[in-house]
């Protein structure tokens, strides 16, 4: 059985937490993040900064919405103090992005460009040959999938590479056909 439900997270000053019976709301700088529980499963105590907790009763899913529960808080924690970031490599001829206001424009080889609305708790930065992004946000859910609906979009492919991937995310290679068999 899994122990990380009963770790006690340190919270740092600069963070607001308030506790209600569903719902846990940090805050910081006019950012905030919301995780939403079951009291009767998980109870939760804020005391000398340090948040902890406790089981609602001895059941297995009790102790896994423990575990669930407090993952989550140390990713809202993390997030409001240092933040997430993950970084996008556009591979292929012609492949770029390009940012227009509150949207960025995909050139993926398609007949027209990709057009995706940027959530409004992101950050874009793309680099000056439009091959690179780096997408940065306080919340690690947002952020994942905004990264992977970009991914949807152009796939990598496996045997020239082209596609749109996470930088040092490994893309399986595989070999072309080859000439000499086709000699016969």
């Amino acid at each position: 059985m899994s122990r990380i439900g009963n770790r006690k997270l340190v919270v740092p000053f600069e963070i607001q937490i308030e506790i209600s019976p569903h719902n846990l709301l940090f805050k910081k700088d006019g950012k905030s993040r919301e995780i939403k529980y079951d009291s009767k499963l998980v109870q939760v105590k804020l005391e000398n900064s340090t948040l902890s907790f406790f089981r609602g009763d001895s059941s297995k899913f009790s102790n896994m919405m423990q575990g669930t529960l407090n993952s989550l808080s140390l990713g809202a924690i993390i997030g409001l103090t240092k933040g997430f970031q993950k970084k996008l490599i556009i591979e292929g001829v012609g492949y770029k992005v390009i940012q227009k206001g509150e949207e960025i424009h995909l050139s993926l080889g398609y007949s027209k460009d990709v057009i995706l609305k940027i959530p409004k708790d992101i950050q874009l930065e793309i680099t000056s040959n439009g091959k690179e992004m780096l997408l940065k946000s306080h919340n690690k859910e947002i952020l994942g999938e905004f990264v992977a609906l970009i991914k949807k979009q152009r796939s990598v492919e496996p045997y020239k590479g082209k596609g749109i991937r996470i930088d040092g995310e490994y893309v399986m290679r595989k070999q072309g056909k080859s000439s000499e068999g086709m000699k016969k």
